[in-house]
């Protein structure tokens, strides 16, 4: 056997394990364009939780008192999440490729001016042109899987797919920062080595990747808010929009309130938090992929809303919540428990969403960019809430007792269940109707005629 052919041997060996490993060996692999989209915004994604997972040491070093990095990190939130209209307007406007290397520079110049800063409104500035760099990058990538792709199936998939991705790279980011720290590098180092990073992978795509031919949108070459107009005019993914909110109010709970509140409250240690984290992120990353197609083909074969999912994810989410009440007996053993719980709801709900918006895309044959706009400002929305409240809560669990937290958010995420799963109803009636009436069309004035003669495979859920 030759270098080369042991080489490929070899490789290929490495690719059957990490099918295996990922659940992705029963579909069909993607496509180089598909493959490259995940690599650079894996990279990508590293390089900026490296940056955001030592970003709060930063500030604390430089004598920023808590409240002004509270200050700092919303606006990192809300310039990323919350301008996610206006990323999409720009996207339907431009492109994917004129966005990207916008998105790249004021990413590029936020870590590097955050290096920089000493101020708290150096540090404001600096955060909300990365964030808004970031959020704009967010909104292209997704853009470019949805166009790339040959098929609405082959586009779910890779948007469920890069939903591993996203969280693979995300734990790779801290421990890289870990790593740094511990050998004696820099902080400022840290933020140099993300801002290189991000002009690679973006010069990279911008320069070499293959994108598909321009496609203008309602703007018509233009910044207009028209094609987000057209969005919002969909009553389906309206209705999505307005209750997203929600069920990202209840994913948000998981990052910041709960760990304070098990330290605080339950007196759990630092280390069965960090176990907690490491627990979500070796869940999503071996069953986020399996648990997607499976919930996908389920809801196809018998007929439901793939909405099902959300209502599904906020139950799960619920019962997590409410086993926190056992934390004042097992401070160490429930964080695992909650987050196992918590983490099943977040594989249930978080990928369909993002099929859900590619679905509604393809249905109206739209430009994907003010779509996926308007679902991230979904999340900025159901986030910035979550951090509010909850704080609020925690205030007066202070007073009242740790146990008010999971009573109060556990009764509220099955109310939210409850919302999610009527409105999955109403979808699936709205469907049945469809089917019903394009039967009854197809069929008018064909006396004698079954429509089993007709259509073999009429029923469009069994094919």
């Amino acid at each position: 056997m030759t270098p080369s052919e042991r080489q490929a041997t070899t490789m290929a060996v490495h690719t059957n394990l990490l099918s295996r490993l990922l659940g992705t060996q029963h579909d069909r692999a993607f496509p180089a364009r598909h493959r490259w989209l995940f690599g650079s915004f894996g990279v990508n994604t590293a390089a900026q939780f490296m940056f955001t997972s030592v970003l709060a040491v930063q500030l604390h070093r430089q004598g920023i008192a808590p409240l002004g990095i509270g200050v700092v990190m919303l606006l990192f939130l809300v310039s990323m999440r919350c301008m996610g209209p206006v990323c999409g307007a720009l996207v339907d406007a431009y492109g994917p490729r004129a966005c990207l290397t916008l998105s790249t520079a004021l990413s590029v110049v936020g870590y590097g001016a955050t290096g920089l800063a000493h101020e708290v409104w150096h540090h404001g500035a600096s955060l909300t042109l990365l964030g808004f760099g970031r959020g704009l990058d967010a909104v292209c990538r997704s853009t470019l899987l949805v166009q790339v792709s040959a098929t609405k199936e082959e586009g779910s998939r890779a948007l469920a797919f890069n939903y591993v991705v996203f969280n693979l790279a995300a734990s790779c980011g801290p421990l890289l920062s870990s790593a740094a720290i511990a050998c004696g590098v820099p902080l400022q180092a840290l933020h140099g080595l993300a801002a290189l990073t991000c002009l690679t992978t973006g010069a990279s795509l911008v320069l070499r990747f293959p994108f598909p031919a321009r496609v203008l949108g309602p703007s018509d070459g233009r910044p207009s808010f028209r094609g987000l107009a057209g969005a919002w005019a969909d009553r389906r993914f309206r209705s999505l929009v307005l209750v997203l909110p929600m069920i990202w109010f209840l994913f948000s709970l998981m990052h910041v309130i709960v760990p304070v509140l098990l330290m605080e409250g339950a007196g759990t240690s630092a280390s069965a938090v960090s176990a907690m984290f490491s627990l979500n992120a070796a869940m999503v990353v071996l069953l986020g992929y399996r648990i997607n197609r499976w919930m996908v083909r389920f809801h196809e074969e018998r007929g439901r809303s793939k909405l099902d999912g959300v209502a599904i994810g906020a139950a799960c989410m619920g019962l997590a919540l409410f086993s926190l009440g056992a934390a004042a007996w097992l401070p160490n053993a429930t964080p695992l428990l909650f987050m196992a719980l918590f983490t099943l709801g977040e594989l249930c709900f978080v990928p369909i969403v993002q099929v859900l918006v590619n679905e509604s895309i393809q249905a109206r044959g739209a430009t994907p960019g003010p779509y996926f706009g308007l679902a991230m400002l979904a999340w900025g929305v159901g986030g910035g809430a979550s951090n509010v409240l909850g704080g609020l809560v925690i205030e007066l669990c202070r007073t009242y007792g740790f146990v008010l937290f999971p009573a109060v958010f556990g009764v509220t995420s099955l109310i939210v269940a409850a919302v999610f799963w009527r409105l999955s109803n109403s979808w699936t009636r709205a469907a049945g109707k469809v089917d019903a009436e394009e039967v009854r069309r197809g069929t008018a004035g064909l006396d004698g005629i079954s429509v089993s003669t007709l259509f073999p495979c009429d029923d469009k859920r069994s094919s």
